[in-house]
């Protein structure tokens, strides 16, 4: 793994833990508050509802007082009081939701009338009963059906008593459950239901609820009659008690998931700006990473290139701290090799120069080409022009080989030497060797010295000698924008692949095994030029090998002219 992805890694997965922990922490903390809040705010909202709906029986309560005392300011006498009923029926009828028959009064013996002509019978009813065995001041019966229209009803019974608190009678005050329905239907609680009901279960609007749901809020008024909240499946329930009343509630279901949905948004919220941060992080520890690997991968990618060769993988960065120090190092370390480098392939030069100089110290030159001169002029005396060929080519063969100590010579002359040797190979081998020059190049340019007579002596022993029949050997040299292109092939017996592949890793290399012309002309034109030139092999088995060098181009060589090399 690199360094770079450890370090992203580590930094990741670092910030990743630490802002998890904190976006739970936070959002555990932020959802309890909201829900908190949430919690407080509805329980107030709810008991604000339930005292709009207890503000108006308590205004219906009210009403019902007034006329006692109006019942009272006559003596007590109910008769007396029906016309006042009757017209309070017309009148204010209306505010308990019903339109005529709102109003009734009576005798303790339960016998009352609504009207002169209408009256009715509650003696057997447990409110009227309750009532005349309690102390309360009024009370609210359970939902009735009205005789005058069919309509739903509840009772707001009030008990009529006199100055020693003898129950003398009643009065009651039909309040229409349509009435609470419009209460009701009125209240917008995260959108719940809302109903009234009593302790018993028993309700007084409609509204389709489950009856376990009104079971298990019957028990929990049994435990508890303050405000309170439970939960029941999926719904949360709130009930409280409303005023003016005994044992009346008002209830609402809610949805949970719905009543805490800003939570629920409120907590994605927080947890899409803690996953922008982590992003965030993630991309600064990237950045910063890559401000720590980026001096290190360029060391190493330098470090690559000079394993490869590359003499020049100098790292530039400019930085004072200790990566800073280490590549100032490494580029001193790669100068230093260089240099020292540079100067083993001077000394090599100098050491081959001086090889062959000592060579060619060993043979005198002058006693050469005059033994030549004589030997050719006694075969011409004799006509024996064969031999003058063979004695003309030899000699300059060995003066272009010689070439008084020049390492460079016109590809002129490297041409001449060639054709000189190969006359001399032609001579020795008749009809069994043939060769052709394909030349399109400029001939003044300069080459290094005896670079395609071990080409062409390789060609003829390993190649054309190998067959029984005629060999040919073509040597085609071109010229292009900046290269000079040599090729030499024959029609031979062909390398097979192994010892193909074995020579070409001494090529490589430049460590001779067994190939040494061919070798120490790839070595000495690296040497030279460095990788400004190049020297490959082809072959095939059964049809022929090519060696092909590339040179650059060398127009000139500060030398004596070639003429004068005597």
């Amino acid at each position: 793994m690199k360094l770079r992805t450890k370090i992203l890694c580590v930094f990741t997965l670092l910030f990743t833990v630490v802002f998890m922990n904190l976006m739970v922490a936070t959002t555990s903390t932020v959802k309890r508050v909201h829900k908190d809040t949430i919690n407080s705010f509805s329980t107030q909202t709810f008991e604000f509802k339930s005292e709009e709906i207890g503000n108006w029986l308590k205004s219906r309560i009210s009403e019902v007082q007034l006329i006692a005392l109006y019942v009272k300011y006559n003596n007590y006498d109910i008769k007396k009081t029906l016309p006042y009923i009757t017209q309070l029926n017309r009148e204010i009828g209306d505010k308990f939701g019903s339109d005529n028959t709102t109003f009734a009064i009576g005798y303790n013996d339960g016998i009352g009338w609504v009207t002169d002509n209408l009256s009715i019978d509650i003696s057997e009813r447990q409110y009227f009963k309750d009532g005349l065995s309690s102390d309360y001041e009024y009370l609210f019966s359970e939902p009735v059906k009205s005789r005058a229209d069919e309509t739903y009803i509840t009772l707001l019974h009030y008990i009529l008593r006199d100055d020693s608190n003898q129950v003398y009678g009643f009065l009651n005050a039909a309040i229409s459950l349509e009435k609470l329905d419009e209460f009701v239907n009125q209240i917008d609680f995260y959108e719940g239901k809302s109903w009234i009901m009593d302790d018993k279960g028993t309700l007084y609007t409609h509204c389709e609820i489950e009856n376990d749901i009104i079971d298990n809020l019957t028990k929990e008024i049994q435990i508890s009659k303050d405000t309170r909240q439970i939960t029941h499946g999926e719904k949360t329930i709130f009930y409280t008690n409303i005023p003016c009343t005994k044992n009346w509630y008002l209830c609402t279901a809610i949805n949970t998931n719905f009543m805490y949905s800003e939570t629920t948004n409120l907590a994605k919220k927080l947890l899409e700006i803690f996953a922008i941060a982590i992003i965030l992080l993630i991309l600064f520890s990237r950045k910063f990473s890559k401000t720590v690997t980026k001096p290190i991968e360029q060391l190493t990618a330098s470090m690559e290139k000079f394993e490869k060769g590359d003499l020049d993988a100098i790292v530039e960065l400019k930085a004072n701290d200790e990566i800073g120090i280490l590549v100032k190092s490494y580029n001193s370390m790669i100068t230093q090799i260089k240099q020292l480098m540079e100067q083993i392939v001077i000394n090599e030069k100098e050491k081959r120069r001086s090889e062959l100089r000592i060579l060619q110290a060993q043979i005198n030159p002058h006693f050469l080409y005059n033994t030549l001169d004589t030997l050719q002029w006694k075969a011409y005396e004799s006509g024996k022009d064969d031999m003058v060929l063979i004695i003309q080519s030899l000699s300059s063969f060995f003066r272009i080989s010689l070439s008084k100590g020049k390492e460079l010579i016109p590809l002129s002359k490297e041409i001449e030497h060639i054709k000189s040797y190969l006359i001399i190979q032609k001579t020795r081998f008749e009809d069994m060797l043939y060769y052709n020059f394909d030349i399109e190049a400029d001939t003044s340019l300069y080459v290094p010295k005896l670079i395609l007579q071990p080409l062409v002596e390789n060609a003829i022993q390993h190649g054309t000698n190998q067959k029984l029949t005629p060999g040919y050997i073509n040597i085609k040299i071109r010229q292009n924008e900046d290269s000079l292109l040599i090729d030499i092939s024959d029609d031979g017996v062909g390398i097979d692949e192994s010892k193909l592949s074995e020579i070409r890793s001494e090529m490589a290399t430049l460590n001779p095994k067994d190939c040494y012309g061919l070798i120490n002309v790839c070595k000495r034109i690296k040497l030279e030029y460095g990788d400004k030139a190049d020297m490959h092999i082809e072959s095939v088995k059964g049809e022929g090998t090519c060696v092909k060098i590339k040179l650059p181009l060398i127009e000139g060589e500060n030398n004596e002219p070639f003429d004068n090399m005597r």
